[in-house]
């Protein structure tokens, strides 16, 4: 299951893992017991990259771009469970980068759009030195 469907197909199922939930997106359904049962796989997909190259996140600062939605979101939600100090980064909307602050336990907005000139020193301001870069923003840079 892929956007834009992951949250449209929510209220045709019958449950919800509790990570689907917490995450309000679905990327997988198991029909169990005639029920259909929605997954999201991309927080242990996260979990299970980090833990399987042997990266340490407790402690560490991590910008997320492209974090208010989808596996973004789900990485942003993996990394502060981690221990990570994360920092949540869309450059379409500061109302969601809020929003997502909001969900996303001890994180901080890092608002700024990245096609733009400037930015990266932008969120130098804002984020100072970062450890983890988990760059999952589309990028659409424009012609001077």
């Amino acid at each position: 299951m892929t956007v834009p469907y992951k949250k449209v197909v929510i209220p045709f199922l019958d449950e919800l893992t509790p990570i689907a939930e917490k995450l309000g997106a679905v990327n997988t359904i198991v029909r169990r017991n005639g029920k259909l049962i929605g997954h999201n796989t991309d927080y242990f997909g996260f979990q299970s990259m980090v833990h399987r190259i042997g990266v340490c996140v407790k402690g560490k600062k991590a910008l997320v771009t492209g974090s208010t939605q989808g596996i973004g979101f789900a990485t942003a939600q993996s990394l502060s469970e981690a221990g990570a100090q994360v920092f949540i980064n869309c450059g379409t909307s500061e109302a969601k980068v809020i929003d997502a602050c909001k969900k996303v336990k001890g994180s901080k907005p890092a608002f700024c759009d990245l096609s733009q000139p400037g930015c990266a020193e932008k969120l130098y301001d804002i984020t100072g030195d970062i450890d983890i870069l988990i760059s999952n923003a589309s990028i659409q840079v424009r012609a001077p």
